[in-house]
This record gives C-alpha cells, structure tokens and sequence, in this order.
C-alpha cells in the first residue's frame, strides 16, 4: 500500500525534531537577550541613579564646606572679639586690686571684708594669667594686719570714693 522508505521517515523525524529544537533554542536564546538586555538597562538606570546622587552629594558637600568656611570665619573672629574682652577684664582686675591694695596699704591694715573681696579678684585675676605687680601688691596687702572695725562699710565707702 504505502510506499514508504524509512530513511525518509527518518530524514522527516530529525528534519522537523532540528527544526523544533532550533526554533526553542532561538526562542530561549532570545529570552535570555531580552532578559540580560532588560538588567543591562536595570544597571544602567541605577548606575544614572547613582551618580545623579554623586552629583548632588558633590554639591551639597561644597554647601557644607563654604559654610563651614564661614562659620570658622565668625569663629575666629569671636573667638578674637572673645580675648580682647578678656585682656580688657584681666587690665580691669589688676587695676582693681591695685587701687584696694595701695588703698589699704596706706592705712596700714585691712579688714577682713576687704580682704576676701580682694582675695576672690586675686584668684580670678590669676586664673585669668595675671602675675607681675599684682601679685606683689597682693602678697604685701594679704600680710597687712586685719583690722575689724565696726565702720566697715564706711570703710568700704571710702574705697569706692577714692578710686
């Protein structure tokens, strides 16, 4: 009945197997393009991403140091502003202790009110840096005698009049 010649059966079998397994591995094949063409462009959206944000980093970074360059620029001249205040204190306490020692000095004795006030400007007037001939004025004026006089304060009155 049928003719059929089994090389040609065969030839048919593998011709459409090759032909399916070529049209699979081109769809596969193509699959795996489009997938790592889909991640190429993932990458390529984060790596814009990134360095969008490096930009702006970059950026806000030169923000920050010219800030931070003004900001040091109000320090030191704070900061200036700051030991003038103090040497104009310290030039204020030595003066200070001077006129209350020589004032006591010249009397010949201290009291014992004037000789803590005196002693508390001493100590801040040293803490400060103080030294030199307020140191020696204070020194002479602490071996003075105490006196306590009932008339401190019109004492005290006097120095402030005087100095």
């Amino acid at each position: 009945m049928f003719d059929i010649n089994l090389s040609e059966i065969w030839g048919a079998v593998i011709t459409t197997v090759v032909a399916g397994l070529i049209k699979f591995m081109y769809s596969f094949l193509k699959e795996q393009r489009d997938k790592h063409e889909q991640e190429q462009r993932t990458k390529n959206n984060i790596i814009a991403a990134l360095m969008k944000n490096n930009e702006e980093l970059i950026e806000w970074r030169k923000d920050i140091e010219e800030k931070n360059s003004r900001i040091e620029q109000e320090l030191i001249s704070i900061n200036s502003q700051i030991k003038k205040i103090n040497h104009s204190d310290l030039i204020l306490m030595k003066d200070r202790i001077l006129q209350s020692c020589r004032y006591f000095i010249s009397k010949g004795y201290i009291t014992m009110s004037a000789r803590e006030n005196i002693t508390e400007m001493y100590d801040c007037y040293k803490d400060m840096g103080g030294n030199g001939v307020g140191k020696m004025m204070y020194e002479h004026a602490m071996k003075l005698p105490v006196k306590d006089t009932t008339g401190e304060i019109e004492l005290m009155d006097a120095v402030v009049e005087e100095g």
